[in-house]
């Protein structure tokens, strides 16, 4: 009996053994042994790779090897928590994986100049990862954090020099705050790329300012091409303009594609976005395509999005195409879009279930402006107190007046549209079959038949406009004057 009682013990403490070897084998695959690594490359060969048990022996070893010639790559073999703005240096090439760990700036929101985590210096490349997306991660946030920041200058997670570029491919950028711009991310020096992909802003702010502060999650201008996929920007705040985003950027391009707005709040303009002035560049261009915003607020207009104004030399337009604005607040005007800008269009999008304190609890386009829709576009359901501008709301100007395009809506659109001055004259080049997609907030709309169309704004956005409606025209013609034609014809040989 007591030999079989040991021989129970020993198969027991066997298969613990095996366990702890395994597991720690697993963890030894996985990076997560508190070793960090440095791997050194020139020309894509591996050169010199070392180990360290601290991660900030690991990181300035890491950061030595740094220069125009060699990429290094640094895997985190444990969380790491510090007091240094971490700089990339000049034309170097790094790649950080968070490996499931945080990096931890302990400013304790007391702001310092470069109170950033990380500066990538001129003509650096930083690229982000994380290994482990799911590991525990940083107060209740999982994966690889960056937090800490509190700059009392520009960023407060990342800062890009003149020439640099970010690529993160996961991670989240956390509690970073700027008494200026760019709460999460500040590229205003002419940066070159931004691309964000499965990543994530959360409750980072650009506030306590005594001047004018832009950009909770991200502020970007002077030719940055902006790319933001499949990632979310949430619960960020900015004592000015752009709750989530400010971009003010001329030449190149901010593009959204599965993007996440949520929860994010301006103390002015844009809940989630703002879209600044690109007057003067022919080439700017901003889309956002199957993204959603929702629950963001302004103090002012455009709940979530607030588009400004340009002059003619930029044709390029503002499109979003796919998305949902749904639950937005605008303490002012656009429960969910303010327009304020020539060249903005919808295409099948829904917007639903937004507020405003005064008029467009959907959207509201200014006066000197106008909206072109197209594809599904449903706008209804949505609030504000003067409840006979609802939804779709054109501004009515003395020198000028809001009117909305049709560049060709389907099945299902469904758009209750108000002018301010309560008029049904709400729409520009619109036939009278796709009138009928279109609903008065109060009483009915009218159909006024014209002979001449001229559609330039919806040729500039849509690609076919005047074409479109002139090609049918001719067609119509053509017709026309071969049926007069054949009855002639036939009118002679009767003669005859």
């Amino acid at each position: 009996m007591m030999h079989q009682n040991l021989k129970k013990i020993i198969s027991f403490a066997a298969a613990i053994m095996l366990l702890i070897c395994a597991f720690g084998v697993s963890n030894a695959v996985l990076g997560v042994s508190g070793v960090t690594e440095v791997k050194v490359y020139q020309n894509d060969t591996l050169t010199n790779e070392e180990n360290f048990n601290d991660v900030k022996k690991g990181w300035d070893k890491a950061i030595s090897y740094a220069n125009s010639s060699n990429q290094v790559s640094i895997t985190l073999g444990d969380n790491w928590s510090h007091d240094d703005c971490l700089k990339i240096p000049e034309n170097s090439n790094v790649t950080l994986d968070l490996n499931g760990y945080y990096i931890h700036r302990t400013r304790n929101r007391e702001y310092v100049s470069d109170g950033e985590v990380f500066y990538v210096s001129k003509g650096a490349t930083l690229t982000i990862k994380d290994s482990r997306p799911y590991s525990k991660g940083y107060d209740g946030v999982e994966g690889g954090v960056i937090t800490g920041g509190a700059s009392s200058d520009t960023a407060g997670g990342i800062h890009l020099a003149k020439d640099s570029s970010l690529y993160m491919n996961g991670g989240t950028i956390y509690e970073c705050t700027s008494q200026y711009n760019g709460g999460g991310i500040c590229a205003n020096e002419g940066s070159k790329n931004i691309e964000l992909r499965n990543s994530r802003i959360y409750f980072c702010q650009a506030a306590d300012s005594s001047d004018n502060c832009y950009g909770g999650g991200m502020y970007i201008e002077d030719n940055t091409k902006t790319v933001i996929e499949d990632s979310t920007i949430d619960s960020c705040y900015c004592e000015d303009d752009g709750g989530a985003i400010y971009f003010e950027n001329l030449g190149k391009t901010l593009y959204m594609h599965n993007a996440i707005f949520s929860a994010n709040r301006a103390n002015e303009q844009g809940g989630a976005i703002y879209i600044g002035s690109m007057s003067g560049d022919a080439t700017t261009d901003v889309k956002a395509v199957n993204s959603f915003f929702v629950n963001n607020t302004s103090v002012d207009e455009g709940g979530a999005v607030y588009v400004n104004g340009r002059d003619k030399k930029n044709e390029n337009p503002v499109l979003f195409t796919g998305c949902v604005f749904k639950k937005n607040i605008s303490e002012d005007e656009g429960g969910a879009i303010y327009v304020n800008d020539r060249y903005v269009a919808v295409t099948d999008c829904s917007v639903i279930e937004n507020k405003a304190k005064k008029e467009g609890g959907g959207i509201y386009v200014d006066s000197y402006y106008d909206l072109s829709v197209k594809g599904s576009v449903i706008i209804r359901d949505n609030e504000s107190e003067d409840t006979r501008h609802n939804n779709l709301c054109l501004q009515e100007g003395a020198a000028s007046t809001a009117r909305v395009y049709s560049g060709g809506l389907y099945r299902n659109s469904y758009i209750v549209v108000s002018t301010t001055d309560d008029e049904t004259h709400f729409s520009k080049n619109i036939t009278e079959y796709q009138a009928r997609y279109f609903h008065a907030e109060d009483g009915d709309l009218s159909f006024e038949k014209k002979d001449t169309v001229s559609t330039p704004l919806y040729a500039s956005i849509f690609g076919t406009g005047s074409a479109f409606v002139i090609i049918g025209i001719i067609a119509l013609g053509i017709a026309a004057i071969a049926i007069a034609i054949i009855v002639k014809k036939k009118g002679e040989k009767k003669n005859d």
